[in-house]
């Protein structure tokens, strides 16, 4: 009885311990919050919610909330993956730059929001 309680409690914890790694990010809540705002910004330029200018203007002020990282200690758990977001945020910027003038950048507009997307643990936009 003893066997079948301990082998019982066992499995117990391992099957809490898996269905707790569910939709888990490594990125810091500021890192979150300002992808989030990105893939808004991104998700209404895509949409012709709002237009390239307007658009730029918020990855900016992101951006400026993102610049933590370049003096961030690399050993922090959350340091990668808050770079990657900061990293595909300028990217994104210039994509949407670039498709200001030649109006031919939807798909990479896409990926690199996706990208954010993907690091922060949100769904991808198809």
């Amino acid at each position: 009885m003893k066997k079948f309680l301990s082998t019982l409690a066992v499995l117990l914890a391992a099957c809490l311990l898996l269905c707790s790694c569910g939709k888990k990010t490594k990125c810091s809540g500021q890192a979150v919050s300002v992808g989030k705002s990105a893939i808004e910004a991104a998700d209404d330029y895509l949409d012709n919610n709002q237009s390239a200018h307007d658009a730029l203007d918020r990855l900016d002020e992101l951006k400026e909330k993102m610049e933590y990282v370049d003096s961030e200690d690399a050993s922090k758990p959350t340091h990668s993956a808050d770079y990657s977001v900061s990293s595909d945020l300028v990217l994104l910027s210039h994509e949407i730059t670039f498709d200001s003038i030649d109006h031919d950048r939807y798909d990479k507009i896409l990926e690199k929001r996706n990208d954010i997307a993907k690091t922060i643990g949100e769904k991808k936009r198809k």
